[in-house]
């Protein structure tokens, strides 16, 4: 993390947003943005870690779109030291799903992962 965040700052990129609970939760709460149905996305920094925003979708896009919202760091014990929750969360692939491992914010713990739904706002896992 810390070097990717070095990486940025040499390169004249702008230091990431410092988020709080609030922002934090805002963000988990929102709908989709029908523009970012796969890829990732730095929100900005919590507690001094990159959160990453990562979109999942695969045949029937935007349907079945997952967002999970994360640190940048892997699950595990090193997740638990930095105060985050380890989460596996079915990610949709071609016309099948697999499980991954993620590392959350723990404020976030049941609202990190959301799903798309056409018919109306995201759906906590």
């Amino acid at each position: 993390m810390m070097l990717a965040l070095a990486a940025m700052l040499a390169a004249g990129v702008p230091s990431p947003t410092l988020l709080n609970d609030e922002t934090l939760r805002a963000f988990a709460e929102s709908r989709l943005d029908g523009t970012r149905l796969n890829g990732r996305n730095i929100l900005g920094q919590y507690h001094g870690r990159l959160v990453i925003a990562e979109y999942h979708c695969s045949d029937l896009c935007p349907d079945y779109t997952v967002r999970i919202i994360h640190f940048d760091v892997d699950a595990g014990a090193k997740c638990r030291a930095i105060g985050g929750r380890n989460a596996t969360v079915t990610i949709p692939v071609g016309i099948s799903a697999m499980p991954r491992k993620f590392c959350v914010p723990a404020i976030l713990s049941l609202r990190a992962v959301r799903h798309f739904d056409p018919a109306g706002p995201f759906r906590p896992s």
